[in-house]
């Protein structure tokens, strides 16, 4: 048995907090510009905001029993938490251009997908950018890693949590 205080078991844990931090990141120009939207608006618009509905609430006395100076500091761990994340994003960046024009699959194709009579299509786009209701796909998910390197007219398979699936990709743009 060990206990959460142990060097052993901290250690590990800040390592995979620093892993976590230190990752590199592949995006689009596009999810790029996105991601920086977003970091902007989170820092000059919603947590001056925030931070003036926690001095309004303060205001009001006694903190013990406020709940929304508590909703306030809440509301604003959340964001703090987010502008890090992007900031460690928008430092550890790759910007990737389309790489479909050799014919070969990668971040930024768009690719159209053929199985059991349905077509599809989907963008191939970096983990933080991905988005399957809008049909933007991680190149790190199943289907993307099976995608990324292949060519039009080439079937690919992937396992997915129903099963084995099988597509045959019909364009590559």
């Amino acid at each position: 048995m060990y206990c959460f205080w142990s060097p052993k078991v901290r250690k590990s844990t800040h390592v995979k907090v620093l892993e976590r931090f230190m990752a590199d990141y592949t995006l689009t120009k596009e999810g790029y510009e996105k991601l920086k939207e977003e970091y902007k608006y989170l820092s000059e618009v919603e947590r001056p905001n925030v931070l003036k509905q926690m001095s309004d609430a303060r205001e009001l006395g006694d903190l013990r029993e406020n709940g929304a100076y508590h909703a306030a500091r809440h509301r604003l761990s959340i964001v703090q938490g987010r502008l890090e994340e992007l900031k460690n994003v928008l430092d550890n960046v790759e910007i990737v251009e389309s790489t479909s024009d050799d014919g070969i699959i990668g971040i930024g194709s768009t690719v159209t997908v053929f199985t059991a009579g349905i077509e599809r299509e989907f963008i191939i786009v970096g983990e933080q950018e991905a988005d399957l209701a809008t049909g933007r796909i991680s190149s790190e998910s199943p289907i993307g890693q099976a995608l990324v390197g292949s060519r039009e007219g080439e079937k690919i398979s992937f396992n997915a949590p129903k099963g084995v699936v099988e597509y045959t990709i019909v364009t590559v743009k």
